[in-house]
């Protein structure tokens, strides 16, 4: 499940000499996403693609921003067999058309050429569909090196969210880079990555850069660090965002749709991502795809303090009237909320 933020950031001031981060008062704010796709054999790639971009579209929806994991297009591990560089080609040129009709930025891990040299690879896509830039892997990690050449660059992309210092997996263990980035102007830090545990019991799923080193780089730098992996509610935690926003899309299908199991484990999920991210002290907001069914129904859980809906209500405000949408909309909320026990439910926010 697509796990979402909104996040407020600004300029940071450093005193390098004192160890002290001064936050300037925040200037804007962004909604963004990290999408965790299931790994897949390179071979499956063409099979998946349709798939793949459907979650894409899906999680892009509403947000200004979404990362996707290291190694995305074609696959993490790539074999022995020559790089069909067409197909690498045409999923970024799909990649730009969900950011253009999204308007949504997108970072993703490929497979890309230069010249007769391949690299591991973040492409940036602005919201417009054009592509503002790359970062190519510096620090390559174990079998990295059987397919890839090592980068060199470190260097922001310039995108209409703001300056983007992308890094890829292994290169969050390197302080250097991190800091060349934010020193060049990077307000963010990106990380498309396939981080694999790396403890000393592997069923224990252990990694060093996501339990403690991405939170470092975020610290000592002074900027939010986002990363596409799992546990993004305690990484969101970790990192002090302020609130969260959970995907709904997904469930909202399922419900449509009538996929019984698929309904259930859905709604799952959201039960214990909202309880997760409460308990770790972060504002629950959820969204995508809510009708008044699904409205009233996630209106019912405690946690969860504003929807995100819009396009359903603005769809039948063209038959009935925006004010009797809201109407509507409203009513099924405030039944929902009327399931929680006690005198005084917690009010729930809606925003359009």
């Amino acid at each position: 499940m697509p796990v979402g933020a909104a996040l407020s950031f600004a300029g940071i001031r450093k005193a390098r000499s004192a160890s002290r981060v001064e936050l300037i008062p925040v200037a804007r704010m962004i909604r963004l996403a990290a999408l965790q796709l299931r790994a897949h054999d390179r071979g499956d790639f063409e099979r998946l693609r349709a798939s793949i971009a459907e979650r894409i579209e899906r999680a892009a929806s509403d947000h200004d921003l979404l990362v996707l994991p290291e190694g995305t297009f074609p696959a993490y591990v790539l074999g022995d067999a020559a790089i069909d560089d067409r197909l690498v080609a045409d999923a970024i040129a799909e990649l730009a058309r969900l950011a253009r009709a999204s308007s949504c930025a997108i970072v993703a891990g490929a497979a890309v050429r230069r010249g007769n040299v391949l690299y591991n690879s973040a492409v940036v896509i602005d919201r417009d569909g054009s592509l503002a830039g790359s970062a190519e892997k510096i620090f390559l990690w174990h079998f990295d090196r059987q397919w890839f050449a090592a980068g060199s660059a470190i260097a922001p992309v310039d995108t209409s969210i703001g300056r983007l210092g992308v890094l890829i997996c292994a290169d969050g263990r390197m302080p250097g880079i991190g800091r060349e980035l934010v020193d060049g102007g990077a307000e963010l830090l990106v990380m498309p990555t396939a981080w694999v545990t790396s403890g000393r019991n592997p069923h224990e799923l252990e990694n060093l850069q996501a339990d403690l080193l991405a939170q470092v780089r975020a610290f000592e730098n002074g900027v939010p660090f986002i990363a596409a992996e799992p546990r993004q509610i305690e990484m969101a935690a970790k990192l002090r965002a302020p609130v969260i926003e959970i995907h709904t899309g997904a469930w909202c299908d399922a419900v449509i749709d009538g996929h019984t199991t698929k309904v259930e484990a859905e709604w799952q999920r959201i039960v214990a991502g909202a309880a997760l991210a409460r308990s770790a002290g972060l504002e629950v907001h959820a969204g995508h795809g809510l009708d008044y069914v699904t409205a009233e129904q996630l209106a019912a859980l405690p946690e969860i303090v504003e929807l995100n809906i819009g396009y359903y209500m603005i769809g039948k405000a063209l038959f009935v009237g925006l004010g009797a949408a809201v109407r509507a909309m409203r009513a099924a909320m405030d039944r929902g909320r009327r399931r929680l026990e006690g005198p005084n439910p917690p009010q729930l926010a809606s925003k359009p």
